[in-house]
Order: structure tokens, then sequence, then C-alpha cells
């Protein structure tokens, strides 16, 4: 499965893909932990001076009907791109602490089979523009 995150102008800037077996459990008996073995591709316009600075990965868990189960830490990215260029194949974990009570809720979705959850990704990116550019931008605009 993968998932593109958009810019308003419709550019792709990033797809993320997800492989049912990059799941997989961690941590303590008291906490454990859901990590997610994640694939990103990142990409930058190709306007000149263009610049985006991928700065961290976030995820909401919950089951189809919406209601919030767990949320991720947040997954520093550190990836800057400037006009044009690519950065493909960047592996991220995305730990989800999942405690007591929210792992009852999943075992009781599960209901002694298979359960799916719905995670709902939040990418935090910057996009930097040159001072010039943006005079030109704004003069456009009117």
């Amino acid at each position: 499965m993968s998932e593109n995150f958009t810019l308003p102008m419709g550019f792709i800037a990033a797809e993320v893909n997800i492989d049912a077996s990059g799941f997989y459990g961690t941590g303590r008996a008291e906490l454990p932990v859901l990590v997610a073995a994640l694939r990103l591709h990142f990409r930058c316009p190709k306007d000149s001076g263009a610049c985006m600075d991928f700065r961290e990965l976030r995820c909401r868990v919950s089951p189809f009907d919406g209601t919030y189960i767990a949320g991720s830490l947040p997954a520093p990215l550190q990836t800057l791109l400037t006009s044009g260029q690519e950065s493909p194949n960047n592996l991220v974990h995305l730990q989800i602490e999942i405690d007591r009570t929210r792992l009852a809720v999943i075992n009781r979705l599960r209901d002694g089979g298979d359960v799916k959850l719905r995670l709902d990704f939040e990418l935090l990116a910057d996009e930097l523009v040159e001072v010039a550019r943006l005079k030109d931008m704004r003069a456009s605009a009117v």
C-alpha cells in the first residue's frame, strides 16, 4: 500500500510505501510498542530556487470507524532537497506506543482473528522560497 503527500499546487512531494510484513512489536510488557517500517520517497519541485525541508512524520491509528486508538511518536526525517532533487528509498521506523487499555481495544476488535487498522499520516515539511521569488509570487497574485 502507498500514500502520497501532495502540495496545494498538485505536486506530489512525498510518497510512503507500507508493507504489511513491515509491522512488528517490541518494547516491554508494561508498554508495548508497534513499529511500522516505512519507505519514503521525497521530491522537490523543479521550480528555480525551490527547496523542501522534510522535518518529521507522525501517524494516528484507528479502526475504520474513525475512533482514535493511538498516535505515533514523531519520527525525525531531516531531509533537505533543492530544485528538482529526489531522495528515494528512505527507511523510517515509526513507533506507536500502546498501553494496556489500547491493547485491550485492539484485542476486542480482533475478536480472535486479524484486525485491520487505519493509519492517518501527517508529514511536516517546509517549503523554502527565495525572498526575490516571494516578491514575484505576490505581484502575480494581485
